[in-house]
């Protein structure tokens, strides 16, 4: 996946705050949820089990699969 800004962040003192609120509404309209105990982890489950999670720290991605 790759997300595409319409205009620059950078040097702006809410950039990580717009950039994380993009990626959260990208992420839930494609299935993922965000888990209530951490908003910077997001999940897909099937019948219970995690399929896969995505953490987000600053402006890093840890993806896990199973």
């Amino acid at each position: 996946m790759v997300l595409h800004l319409r205009k620059s962040l950078s040097g702006l003192k809410w950039s990580s705050h717009v950039w994380y609120g993009m990626f959260k509404d990208i992420v839930i309209i494609i299935g993922f949820m965000a888990f209530c105990v951490n908003r910077d982890l997001f999940m897909v489950k099937d019948s219970g089990t995690v399929v896969t999670a995505v953490f987000v720290y600053v402006d890093d991605l840890l993806i896990i699969a199973m």
